[in-house]
């Protein structure tokens, strides 16, 4: 396959990628159900409703046609540090024609967001996209840190995107601290 053509599909090398660095992880995304052995916040989706669902190194990714959800614990010192790492880590080395900051119409909804922001971008194809960058607080007795979420669709697809994964945004779970005090420590 040339490069033009690699730069054409980043969406499906990247499924093939992070789908091959699952083999092994002791986490699965088969049963429409995904709960992150760090952070403990839970997802839930109908399996036949989309074409991959893959637990990569540290996270879930879920896709929809050219559309793509990825939940992923993060531990960054506060929501807007988690926003922009992810954003940075994304965008920014990316062969991409233009990025800037763009409000998405409409935006998706998830409870407890800490901080977000979104974009239009395009590759060297020209086709606009859109990607938002959202991080949810947790604090657990698993650990502290974020729920960072990325959704990716082409303009022309966002609304598809939001019909396929605002059911999925509405049942994140996020634990709650329930901390059982050792012997002298206080609850919190």
């Amino acid at each position: 396959m040339d490069r033009g053509r690699l730069r054409r599909f980043p969406s499906l090398i990247l499924g093939m990628i992070l789908a091959l660095m699952t083999f092994g992880s002791g986490v699965s995304a088969e049963d429409g159900t995904y709960i992150d052995p760090q952070l403990g916040f839970r997802l839930d989706w109908n399996p036949a409703s989309f074409f991959q669902a893959s637990v990569y190194g540290g996270g879930l990714m879920l896709v929809h046609g050219r559309q793509q959800l990825l939940a992923a614990p993060d531990t960054h010192n506060s929501a807007a540090e988690c926003v922009l790492d992810n954003l940075k880590g994304t965008l920014l080395e990316a062969p991409l024609s233009y990025a800037r900051a763009f409000a998405v119409d409409p935006e998706p909804i998830a409870a407890n967001i800490g901080a977000r922001f979104s974009v239009i971008y395009a590759w060297p194809d020209g086709l606009d996209r859109y990607a938002w960058f959202a991080c949810v607080p947790i604090t657990s007795d698993l650990g502290d840190g974020f729920l960072a979420l990325q959704l990716w669709a082409r303009a022309a697809e966002w609304r598809i995107a939001i019909t396929a994964f605002q059911p999925i945004l509405d049942t994140i779970v996020v634990p709650n601290s329930v901390t059982k005090p050792v012997a002298g420590t206080p609850a919190r």
